[in-house]
């Protein structure tokens, strides 16, 4: 399971850390069984081994553990587009090298996963975060001329909804591994990316995902 930083310190503030890392762990865990409206202090508390009280040493509600967990997610998924735009500047393999990342996260991690796809649809922050990021590949893909789609939210739903269900099938082993470059394939398509085009281009991103693993969680 994908992990969260620990700080560094000795003595109590490392005991602190740790705790401090249960419940962001339990938190994760709990988002991904029954999404952020149902999370009470009860479950983390059950979940990490701790009590109500260790709960409210470290956070004032569920709504501020969630919204860190959110953050880690957030932070995670933007550092590593930071990483994949300055390795690879052609717009229509990152959206394909960052669908195979979503996939093979359901793969490795299926609680970080479905966490990951509980937050993007009631959380409208971590939506908004995550759609800006879709959306930029689109745009530059347009603009160079790799897709052929009109400006709007209509791609990037397509996207993001074929990329999360794809992930929901994966968890709930509706789908396997080897399904995952005919999804990206199929989104590729759609865009409008040339035909002749799609095979290289899934090849070539499978070949970064493989040399540059990523999680959405700060290790």
């Amino acid at each position: 399971m994908a992990e969260f930083a620990t700080p560094a310190g000795d003595g109590y503030p490392r005991k602190r850390a740790r705790t401090r890392l249960l419940l962001l762990r339990a938190g994760l865990q709990a988002l991904a069984s029954t999404g952020p409206d149902s999370l009470t202090v009860a479950q983390l508390t059950t979940l990490a081994g701790t009590s109500a009280g260790t709960f409210y040493n470290h956070f004032s509600s569920v709504s501020e553990l969630v919204a860190e967990v959110a953050e880690h997610l957030g932070q995670g998924v933007e550092i590593a587009t930071g990483v994949l735009e300055s390795i690879e500047h052609d717009p229509a393999a990152r959206v394909a090298i960052g669908t195979l990342q979503l996939l093979d996260l359901a793969e490795d991690d299926p609680i970080a996963s479905a966490a990951f796809v509980a937050m993007v649809g009631v959380l409208p922050d971590f939506r908004v975060r995550v759609r800006s990021i879709v959306r930029r590949a689109l745009e530059d893909g347009v603009r160079v001329g790799r897709f052929d789609v009109a400006p709007g939210e209509a791609p990037v739903n397509a996207v993001l909804g074929t990329s999360l269900q794809s992930m929901r099938s994966r968890v709930l082993g509706e789908s396997t591994r080897t399904e995952q470059e005919a999804v990206v394939a199929l989104l590729l398509r759609m865009l409008g990316l040339a035909a002749g085009d799609v095979g290289t281009v899934v090849t070539r991103s499978q070949e970064v995902v493989s040399a540059h693993p990523w999680r959405p969680l700060l290790v």
